[in-house]
């Protein structure tokens, strides 16, 4: 049986590392970086989502999981800090609910007739 670990310790990105813990029965993997905080500036510890591992994942889908971990943080990290009129408006940490309240409200081309 493949060990994760070792398969992941030879994953390399930035001065990044890879964390993998485990929940419950469940191992998974997470990115974790230094990164300036989009609200303070201050240079601090990130954490990427939790990505779950399958006990019968192959190597090159934990290598493929740790890349795509990879493009999904750094994607975080840029819809924090883009702004429009001084507002975060790709902020990935606005609440769902507030989301729901506005999504009708399109801007969209007129189409010609």
């Amino acid at each position: 049986m493949m060990n994760p670990r070792r398969v992941l310790a030879a994953v390399k990105y930035k001065d990044w590392r890879i964390h993998i813990g485990v929940d419950g029965d469940r191992l998974y993997m997470q990115w974790k970086f230094q990164a300036q905080c989009s609200k303070t500036g201050e240079v601090c510890g990130q954490l990427s989502r939790k990505w779950y591992l399958s006990k019968h994942m192959t190597r090159s889908e934990l290598v493929g999981t740790a890349f795509k971990a990879a493009l999904t943080a750094e994607e975080h990290e840029c819809r924090e800090h883009f702004t429009y009129i001084g507002k975060r408006i790709f902020n990935p940490h606005i609440d769902v609910i507030e989301l729901a309240t506005i999504c009708d409200q399109e801007d969209v081309r007129d189409l010609p007739a």
